[in-house]
């Protein structure tokens, strides 16, 4: 097979990933990354006991981002969180607990400086979910979701 026809092959192959990928990973905007205080962060809460090597988890609960203002990005994995510039944004992400995988879109104001948590509580109530979004800078709770604006999870592909 010449070079070119690999290159061909790669191109080709590659293009389904490629439209599968995230715009951003860990900020929703071109360029560097900005300085904490030029930023807010969002952070994805996770709970519960791995086991087995993390093949299963024990109470497991997560947030996972999906899209922010209608853009896909992909969470800092080390970090769980995404810097966000200042203002009003809606973000996409999906809750996986106890109960079948749902994606929640809420929108909240951003402010630089601060960090945000998007928590739960270690047990969900028998019906629907509950958490609330948390800025850590001031320690108080900024909005919360007791019923469900959920979605079908495939909102975030």
């Amino acid at each position: 097979m010449s070079r070119k026809q690999i290159v061909c092959l790669l191109l080709i192959l590659g293009a389904p990933l490629a439209a599968c990928s995230a715009k951003y990973v860990g900020k929703n905007y071109d360029g560097p990354d900005l300085p904490e205080n030029e930023v807010g962060i969002v952070i994805f809460k996770k709970s519960g006991t791995s086991v087995l090597g993390g093949v299963l988890a024990y109470k497991r609960q997560a947030v996972v981002s999906c899209k922010v203002d209608g853009e896909r990005i992909d969470m800092d994995p080390e970090k769980r969180s995404v810097n966000l510039l200042p203002g009003k944004h809606t973000v996409l992400f999906m809750y996986d607990g106890k109960r079948p995988l749902v994606a929640v879109e809420w929108t909240f104001n951003i402010e630089a400086g601060h960090k945000y948590l998007i928590t739960f509580p270690e047990e969900q109530p028998d019906s629907g979910i509950m958490m609330w979004l948390e800025d850590l800078t001031t320690g108080k709770r900024v909005t919360d979701i007791t019923s469900s604006p959920l979605k079908s999870p495939y909102a975030c592909f």
